[in-house]
Order: structure tokens, then C-alpha cells, then sequence
């Protein structure tokens, strides 16, 4: 609903203009419709685009914590490698996937999301690390107690 119709809706007189007058400049007002206004209104057109992008993310970032304590604990420090190149190479994904259409731009937001998250994991190795050697999490195969992993 348009800021101007909540304005109507005020149990006072709001001068809107006389109070604000440079948002009057930048935004489009629209007035409520009365009993005979001749006007056709449109219903607002809604888009989940934002909700399913969210969710994406949601998903992803949970999806990367594990994938950073699993990996770290088969792999060790060779892990950020990984991440690194699964990191470029969404970002090029990002870069090259055409925007031109709402699905395009859906994915390009995705693959950044995945670009930055495999960016972060590599620091989240890193802390991986410092965790194992606080015992937080379990060392594993191939890593020795007495020394730091690899």
C-alpha cells in the first residue's frame, strides 16, 4: 500500500507536503479509492524471486558448515584448495550467466551466494583447525594428537 494511503488512513490532518516537501519530489503518491471513483486499480503484483533467493542462501550457508568440518576433518588444510577453486569458478558462473531474464538473474544471485560462501569456508578451515586443536571437534584420520594437523 502506498505511503499516501496510510496517510489517508490517519485519524488526524497530516500535511504531508508542508512537512516533507522533498519526499513529495521523490516518491509517486496514489490516494485511496472512494465510493465513486471511476478508476480502474490494479491489485499489486507479488514476487517470490526475493523469498526464493533467501531461502537459497539459507540453504547454502547451512549446507557449508558441514562440508567445512567434514572436509577439514578428512582432508586437513588441502581443503581450501578446493574451496578456492569451487570459489572462482562460481564467480565466473556469476559473471557469464546472462541476467536478462528473472530466472538468469535468479542464478547469477545464487552462484555469487555459492562464491562468496566457499571464499568464507576458507577462513572457516582455518578456524576449523584451531578448533581441533582446542579439542572442540575430534581429529581426523591422518591427523596426530601431539602435533598440528596438516
Amino acid at each position: 500500500m502506498p505511503l499516501a494511503c496510510w496517510i489517508n488512513l490517519l485519524p488526524f490532518k497530516f500535511n504531508i507536503a508542508k512537512r516533507c516537501p522533498y519526499i513529495i519530489k521523490i516518491i509517486h503518491f496514489e490516494t485511496l479509492p472512494t465510493k465513486n471513483d471511476k478508476r480502474i486499480f490494479h491489485p499489486m503484483a507479488i514476487s517470490f524471486y526475493g523469498l526464493i533467493v533467501g531461502l537459497c542462501t539459507f540453504l547454502i550457508i547451512g549446507l557449508f558448515h558441514p562440508l567445512v568440518i567434514k572436509g577439514y576433518y578428512y582432508y586437513g588444510l588441502k581443503v581450501r584448495v578446493w574451496f578456492a577453486v569451487a570459489g572462482v569458478i562460481t564467480a565466473l558462473g556469476s559473471l557469464l550467466i546472462p541476467a536478462d531474464t528473472t530466472i538468469g538473474l535468479v542464478l547469477s544471485i545464487i552462484c555469487g551466494v555459492i562464491s562468496f560462501s566457499c571464499f568464507w569456508s576458507i577462513h572457516e578451515v582455518t578456524e576449523q583447525r584451531h578448533r581441533v586443536l582446542r579439542g572442540w571437534f575430534p581429529a581426523g584420520p591422518g591427523h596426530t594428537k601431539g602435533k598440528k594437523p596438516n
